[in-house]
């Protein structure tokens, strides 16, 4: 399976953040990773990030939610 990228968004000058659609030996996973553009511009991966198996979605999901909740309580978004 190629990957599939759902997500990239700008970190900082440097550095974006991909969130993907990958898989490693048979396994389906969600790839959150840190990428820099080399010296050509060309984006590149680095050891930054998590991948998490797709089983824990639904998990992952309802953190996210739960952050967001937090976050707004807080004024922070």
């Amino acid at each position: 399976m190629d990957p599939i990228e759902i997500a990239n968004f700008q970190k900082n000058k440097t550095e974006d953040i991909k969130l993907s659609l990958t898989e490693y030996q048979g396994h389906k996973l969600i790839d959150f990773r840190v990428y820099y553009k080399d010296k050509e511009g060309e984006s590149k991966p680095t050891k930054k990030g998590i991948t998490v198996n797709v089983k824990f979605f639904p998990e992952l999901k309802q953190a996210i939610m739960d952050a967001e909740k937090i976050l707004q309580e807080q004024e922070l978004i």
